[in-house]
């Protein structure tokens, strides 16, 4: 899923570019954005390679009960991001 994920973003990366647009940003509150902060980050001291998860996700920022509607409420949000994006792509 990450490498295909990592291939659609080299593919909007290269239109833009082709197409004269700016360069996509893809939020740390999307698991694109995360994924791509966390492997980017050069203050990661122990670096693992790892899958997108929501742990490496920025938090709400306000108390959810429940692992499963905090994972909900992640997604939520970065659905929303996902869609503001869309448009502009």
């Amino acid at each position: 899923m990450e490498s295909t994920a990592s291939g659609f973003v080299a593919g909007v990366e290269l239109a833009n570019r082709l197409l004269g647009k700016p360069p996509v940003d893809f939020p740390r509150e999307t698991a694109l954005g995360a994924l791509a902060q966390y492997v980017s980050n050069e203050s990661v001291v122990d670096f693992q390679p790892m899958n997108i998860n929501f742990g490496i996700m920025p938090s709400l920022g306000y108390k959810v009960k429940g692992k499963r509607n905090k994972n909900a409420e992640l997604s939520r949000r970065s659905l929303e991001l996902v869609d503001t994006l869309r448009e502009k792509l």
